[in-house]
């Protein structure tokens, strides 16, 4: 949500936003870890794509985690960002988790 914000708010031409994400449990004392990799579909280019991978180095929930576990997150370069899936829509995130007086811009 976060990398969508921020890809709506700068005016990019993201369409898509795909992530996968592993756990690993830290073993005798060694931290958990949690790798995040993205997929953006849309004609980004390499200073693009860089931005919205700092917005999602930025998300409050990973944050949050970061707190108690190493995150690592990578832009998935293999991927074209040609799928099936539906656009990315700012607005279906926000009806599917209500936050109070935030509005769409």
């Amino acid at each position: 949500m976060s990398v969508r914000f921020q890809a709506r708010r700068q005016k990019l031409p993201l369409e898509r936003v795909a992530v996968g994400v592993s756990f690993r449990h830290g073993s005798q004392g060694k931290r958990d870890s949690f790798e995040r990799i993205l997929v953006l579909g849309g004609e980004l280019d390499a200073p693009q794509r860089a931005f919205l991978l700092e917005a999602a180095n930025l998300c409050p929930v990973g944050r949050i985690l970061g707190t108690s576990a190493d995150i690592s997150t990578r832009l998935d370069v293999t991927a074209c960002g040609h799928d099936e899936s539906p656009q990315a829509s700012y607005e279906d995130d926000l009806a599917e988790l209500p936050i109070p007086n935030i509005t769409p811009d």
